[in-house]
């Protein structure tokens, strides 16, 4: 709440009047996601208006956890691809715990395996993944290859 109440100051402070706030807290993801909308002129915000100012702001506490992806072992995410507005559905096939290592980053490294449909296949980069239990996450998936049913396999690391 206390960055909402940041920016919210700094658009005032910028000249924007009438800011209001929603805020939206998405806990399994450790995210909040922070809505502000006001204009330079106190009127009521149209969307179409070059005088409304919008800001959105979201907030990831922690990445999702070991446990959390655990959790969703075997559920569907949806993958949104961007450049055509397209979406495919990925399962979570399977959470791997990896072993530390001494200095590094993350405490409990893991890598997700990602299964997506037959005759459908991307290329390396980061995604954005929607998941009814830990909201959407952008996580970089790899190619590996097809299986023998024609599925393709993507592998994600978290280290």
């Amino acid at each position: 709440m206390v960055v909402g109440a940041t920016v919210v100051v700094d658009m005032l402070a910028a000249g924007v009047e009438g800011a209001a706030v929603g805020v939206a807290a998405h806990p399994a993801s450790s995210s909040i996601r922070i809505a502000v909308v006001g204009t330079r002129t106190g009127q009521v915000c149209q969307a179409a208006s070059a005088d409304c100012v919008a800001a959105t702001l979201t907030l990831m506490a922690d990445e999702p956890t070991l446990d959390a992806f655990h959790d969703a072992e075997g559920t569907a995410f949806t993958l949104d691809l961007t450049d055509d507005g397209s979406r495919v559905e990925l399962q979570l096939q399977l959470v791997n715990e990896q072993a530390p290592s001494p200095g590094a980053p993350r405490a409990q490294p893991f890598t997700l395996t990602f299964v997506g449909p037959a005759g459908t296949h991307f290329p390396q980069g980061t995604y954005r993944l929607s998941h009814p239990s830990l909201g959407d996450i952008d996580i970089f998936l790899v190619p590996v290859g097809p299986q023998a049913d024609g599925c393709h396999r993507y592998d994600a690391v978290f280290n």
